[in-house]
């Protein structure tokens, strides 16, 4: 896959982004950037920062942006390579390696001794094969066994899996003023004109069919660019759906050999479906058994944890009506595509995490397990509760899009896992459904609160009918607390200003609890205009001299 010269910038969490460029982000290097107020930075200005939490959803280009930042840190900081350590933490599920590569090594401990400038890059806490509370518990207790303070630390993960455990110890380690959160925001219009001259590709009618088809959302993020532009370039059209995008762009993919492996010219040809079948094989088999790499050696001795050897993969699946065998050459063949990188001479693993969770949720639709199995297999019992396995929540949300009948059934059995997957709520019915239901536990009481980091993920249930639907909520005084206020919440990150005069209501009522008003004069802060913001310190000033 190409790489492509884009500027990225990184948005404080819970800071504002511009996206008014017909869903872009407007360009903070524009001349006109003063009149769009945005809280992003390049990563150059963030270099100072002892802690920084990197956060951003599946596909926008996390682990790229880290691998760049780590030459950055290093170049400005004016550091030596004994001075700076970056580790995937998918490649661990053993805590006592990771303890030892990581925080046992010979320069970080040399480091320490001399109080020396150390940069410490940790890439996928959402990856990694410990369990996420495991990991942020070792991390915690190893970052605070060994802070010295010019111990500069970076840690990458998807926004919805980021562990409140973790933030804790690193306040409590670093401080607030030391420890920042940002999030990688979406390309910029200029990034994706940049990636369509690169390849030939009209931009006039490239960027009317994106919007068309409605699917300008996911030009926004690298790695399903790349699948459009890939489609493009072939159909000079593009498939209807996400679901469709994915599966031709893989397709393709699959069909792109990666020449510069020297065993290629010993390969025979198989179809793209016997390949991707076996791609979907690999995928269910390392997506369920929590495994990272595919280890080439043959009958290694002591094989790593997180690895699959070859002989785990064989066996036999159905192809159409037939049955095919899934041999040595075929997993070889299927390696050999686009799907796949090295992760060292003699270590395999997929290009993008994405690819796998859509490919283990297409294997399973395709082997039509019941409701029950499928649940048994993807959600486990924590503590009396039945709860997604976490890393497995981008695949139950591509399941949904196999299988829509499973929504519901989700929904009651796990609502956080639909509200921080970034697969389901591409549909506006789905998010519509979603919010009724949110609302409902609230009304309910059987929920009274969300992690900060699944209220993070708001924005997404925006659609056409969310005006009415927050509405019916927010006026009636008949509702408890809990759930106004959940719906205040909704529409303040949604941004539906549609609804400032209803919020302003709530607000300026007397004989509305102090609890609801008080969340309705921050939803007014941060979304409203100055006219509001002047009725607003008239209402406060009214409220201070009766007190």
């Amino acid at each position: 896959m190409k790489i492509y010269n884009w500027k990225r910038f990184w948005c404080l969490r819970g800071g504002r982004i511009d996206i008014s460029d017909g869903g872009f982000l407007y360009d903070p290097e524009s001349e006109y950037s003063y009149f769009h107020s945005q809280d992003v930075k390049a990563f150059e200005e963030l270099v100072s920062i002892p802690c920084l939490v990197l956060l951003g959803e599946p596909g926008i280009g996390k682990t790229s942006e880290l691998k760049k930042a780590a030459i950055t840190n290093k170049n400005i900081l004016g550091l030596n390579d004994n001075q700076i350590y970056y580790e995937e933490l998918n490649q661990y599920s053993d805590e006592s390696r990771f303890i030892s590569n990581v925080f046992n090594s010979i320069n970080l401990l040399e480091a320490r001794k001399n109080n020396s400038p150390y940069l410490l890059f940790l890439d996928s806490l959402d990856e990694c094969k410990i369990r996420i509370d495991t990991i942020s518990e070792i991390l915690a207790k190893e970052l605070k066994r060994n802070y010295w303070p010019n111990l500069f630390f970076r840690i990458t993960c998807r926004t919805a899996e980021w562990s409140n455990y973790l933030e804790n110890s690193l306040n409590e380690i670093y401080t607030e003023q030391n420890l920042k959160f940002y999030e990688l925001t979406p390309l910029r219009r200029k990034d994706v004109i940049l990636t369509l001259k690169e390849n030939n590709i009209d931009e006039q009618k490239f960027f009317e069919e994106i919007y068309l088809k409605g699917v300008q959302p996911l030009t926004i993020k690298p790695i399903t660019l790349n699948f459009i532009t890939n489609l493009f370039i072939k159909n000079k059209t593009l498939p209807p759906s996400r679901k469709e995008i994915y599966e031709e762009g893989l397709k393709l993919l699959i069909d792109e050999s990666n020449i510069s492996r020297k065993e290629s010219k010993l390969l025979k040809k198989y179809s793209s479906a016997h390949k991707l079948m076996a791609a979907q094989r690999i995928a269910a088999i390392m997506m369920l058994c929590n495994k990272s790499s595919i280890c080439l050696i043959k009958d290694i001795q002591n094989p790593i944890e997180t690895d699959v050897s070859l002989e785990d993969i064989y066996g036999k699946e159905t192809i159409g009506n037939e049955e095919a065998e899934i041999s040595e050459d075929l997993v070889k063949e299927t390696l050999n595509t686009g799907l796949f990188v090295l992760h060292n001479v003699d270590k395999l693993g997929w290009f993008h995490q994405t690819f796998a969770e859509f490919l283990t949720a297409r294997y399973l639709y395709l082997k039509e397990l019941s409701d029950i199995q499928l649940i048994n297999l993807l959600f486990q019992n924590f503590n009396g509760e039945v709860k997604s396995v976490p890393q497995l929540n981008e695949t139950i949300g591509w399941i949904v899009t196999f299988r829509p009948d499973l929504f519901k059934k989700i929904i009651d059995t796990d609502i956080e896992v639909l509200l921080s997957s970034d697969v389901t709520l591409q549909e506006d019915a789905n998010k519509e459904k979603l919010v009724e239901h949110l609302l409902r536990l609230f009304e309910e009481n059987k929920i009274f609160d969300l992690n900060y980091s699944f209220k993070q993920n708001y924005h997404k249930l925006n659609h056409s009918n969310i005006e009415s639907q927050l509405r019916v909520i927010i006026n009636d005084k008949s509702k408890n607390n809990s759930v106004r206020k959940e719906a205040i919440d909704i529409a303040e990150s949604c941004g539906v200003r549609t609804l400032l005069k209803d919020i302003w209501e709530v607000f300026s009522a007397k004989n509305e609890s102090i609890r609801i008003r008080n969340n309705a004069g921050w939803a007014l802060k941060n979304m409203a205009d100055e006219e509001y913001i002047r009725k607003m310190k008239t209402v406060l000033l009214q409220i201070f001299a009766t007190e």
